[in-house]
């Protein structure tokens, strides 16, 4: 495959991920080519720096949970049933902008850099986070969510940058690897922070001596928090993030592909539809929706009371069950994922993605049946479960991280590469939108008619797991013809 292989083959034969699994003349002209180039300290940290942005966006996406539903209650009059659907509404608008923005941004990375656009990011993560601590009504909290859509479009700028920057099949599954878990560790440090500071409002208060000013804006110390450690990543990223350097030939190609960016935009129907992309995005919409299901009525699970489906587990317990889940995650990705890529390619990890979504689940409400009948074999069955779920839990961030790879393997240039990440990336927030708005309409439905919370939307995101077990039948009957 090189810079002429058109991405529909002329016979119309269809062409497995076992072919794709060659990388992208992207990967592997820069791989010839630098060959025998040893590569700088400056060089080396690019990748963990990109991540060091991705860690502090998903920080500051995942800060507000612990007191976004406090905050609905102090500025409005609403009833308690009631907070949860406004909760859902916010996130609604942080997709539709992230939705918009995320083929805008790779657009505006292509023409002015992705360093640019990279620090554009955090200096508007940095204002939004500050910001919505001092919000005083729930317009404005809606507004600055729309403000931080806009924002979160930039990650699939990161994932571009990225994976120009994986010259071979090793380097990409370990940078796409780093990526995934520094998210993970992003959200765990985002509620983590935010919980502790939202909850000893009055220690910190005594002590900086400013009680009536915490007293006014009692949400304000989280995002003044995250604020400043996201201006730290864009001081960082300002002194030492780089553009990938291109050669004179790729300067040319880049020229070229410039000049008919018409035609490029035309030919979007013919990458989407491509035997490569056509199989990778699919399977990158169903992942990204259920593993960010997954991860966030996992959150909530564990703050809800039994009575309604969760786990009601401390904050403390929270904390420790968050530190695993990184610790284990750590794992998944950089010992079996590698392990598992090399004999099985990315097809079959992504393949085998269902049995471990149906697997967590069931395990949530199982627990909470344990738990709610309160004996000693049932509490003692419900340790043996958690202890396997979280070991199994980060398992998502595999399949996740297998989808990113999917996408470097089947795009043939760096510019599609940007742009097939864009499409992706916004295909999967009008879905999870779309599924989140039914959500929405599901707990309305629970709170008006007395229906456990809980058990419906686990029962619901079961039935999801199985739908794309089916959707994905087909390849793995594929890969056993094969």
């Amino acid at each position: 495959m090189n810079s002429t292989t058109p991405l529909l083959s002329s016979n119309g034969a269809s062409t497995s991920y076992s072919n794709l699994t060659e990388f992208p003349p992207l990967v592997l002209d820069n791989g010839r080519r630098r060959i025998g180039t040893k590569k700088s300290l400056r060089t080396k940290i690019q990748i963990p720096l990109l991540c060091y942005a991705r860690f502090t966006a998903t920080m500051a996406y995942f800060s507000i949970f612990p007191y976004v539903a406090l905050m609905i209650q102090h500025h409005s009059s609403s009833r308690a049933t009631d907070i949860g659907i406004y909760v859902g509404l916010f996130e609604v608008l942080f997709l539709a902008a992230q939705a918009l923005a995320s083929i805008f941004w790779i657009t505006m990375a292509d023409k002015f850099g992705g360093k640019t656009i990279l620090i554009s990011i955090l200096l508007g993560t940095i204002v939004n986070s500050v910001i919505f601590g001092f919000t005083s009504s729930l317009w404005q909290m809606a507004l600055c969510r729309c403000f931080m859509g806009l924002m979160s479009g930039g990650d699939a700028v990161i994932r571009v940058m990225i994976g120009k920057r994986c010259m071979t099949e090793t380097e990409a599954t370990h940078g796409f690897s780093l990526y995934s878990l520094s998210g993970n560790i992003g959200m765990a440090s985002g509620l983590v922070i935010s919980h502790a500071l939202v909850n000893r409002v009055s220690h910190y208060s005594t002590i900086l001596k400013t009680s009536s000013f915490i007293e006014q804006h009692p949400f304000c110390l989280p995002g003044i928090t995250v604020g400043i450690m996201s201006a730290a990543c864009a001081i960082v990223a300002t002194l030492f993030a780089e553009d990938v350097k291109r050669d004179a030939d790729e300067a040319a190609d880049d020229t070229a592909s410039t000049s008919s960016l018409q035609t490029s935009w035309t030919s979007l129907r013919e990458l989407i539809s491509s035997p490569g992309a056509s199989s990778t995005i699919p399977s990158f919409l169903n992942i990204s929706l259920l593993g960010s299901a997954f991860t966030v009525v996992t959150i909530l699970a564990l703050y809800t009371d039994i009575s309604q489906g969760g786990l009601e587990f401390s904050g403390h317990k929270i904390t420790v069950y968050m530190i695993c889940q990184g610790a284990f995650a750590a794992c998944w990705l950089f010992m079996i994922y590698p392990a598992l890529y090399q004999p099985s390619g990315t097809e079959k990890i992504i393949s085998s993605s269902p049995v471990i979504f149906l697997f967590l689940f069931m395990c949530f409400g199982i627990m909470n049946v344990l738990v709610r009948s309160g004996s000693e074999p049932s509490f003692f069955l419900f340790r043996v479960i958690f202890g396997a779920m979280t070991v199994m839990g980060p398992a998502i961030y595999m399949s996740i991280t297998a989808v990113y790879v999917g996408l470097q393997e089947v795009s043939p240039s760096p510019r599609e590469l940007g742009l097939l990440n864009g499409v992706a990336e916004a295909a999967s927030c009008l879905l999870r939108l779309i599924i989140l708005s039914i959500g929405i309409f599901i707990y309305a439905f629970c709170n008006y008619d007395r229906v456990t919370v809980g058990y419906l939307n686990w029962t619901v995101l079961l039935l999801a797991g199985l739908s794309f077990f089916v959707l994905m039948s087909p390849t793995c009957t594929r890969l056993t013809r094969s």
